[in-house]
């Protein structure tokens, strides 16, 4: 049986001008994969990104689009201004013996790959739901749980496979 938990570990799109305001985090959070992720967890992830896009934004006109920690991938993409979709993905890591530096494995696909597969799912809700900033905010909630929820199956899928390639 296949794992996704140990491979993505988490897929979201957020829009920061959603929850402008202190206590609003969670109006900025369209979509979170998965579902069983607290809320202040969500926050948290959410949180990083929006203050690592903030912080790359500074340096380049480009949107930032990769960040990888030891233990983890960010993959971003911003298919509308303001619109973030984020996916997540555990990096394989040992620690060496005494010692507290670890190495990663290298298993991971490269992220040009998760970055198309970001792409491939916002092109896909484009093409059924339009464009993100088109969708009434009182049904982009909504919206967004009901497509992405099953995209976010296939995208666990598509990683596997190219991992397992």
């Amino acid at each position: 049986m296949i794992d996704f938990k140990t491979k993505i570990s988490s897929f979201f799109i957020f829009n920061s001008s959603l929850g402008p305001k202190e206590g609003e985090e969670l109006k900025r959070i369209l979509f979170f994969h998965p579902n069983q992720v607290t809320t202040d967890a969500r926050k948290m992830q959410v949180g990083l990104c929006e203050a690592v896009v903030k912080f790359m934004s500074t340096f380049s006109s480009e949107p930032c689009d990769a960040l990888q920690t030891q233990t983890n991938r960010y993959i971003f993409y911003q298919p509308e201004k303001n619109f973030w979709m984020v996916l997540v993905v555990r990096i394989p890591y040992t620690t060496k013996a005494l010692s507290a530096i670890g190495e990663s494995r290298g298993e991971v696909i490269e992220p040009t790959i998760m970055y198309d597969l970001l792409v491939s799912a916002y092109k896909m809700f484009r093409m059924f739901m339009g464009p993100f900033q088109n969708i009434p905010i009182e049904d982009i909630y909504t919206t967004c749980e009901e497509f992405f929820t099953p995209v976010s199956k296939i995208i666990g899928m598509t990683y596997y496979i190219f991992n397992f390639i």
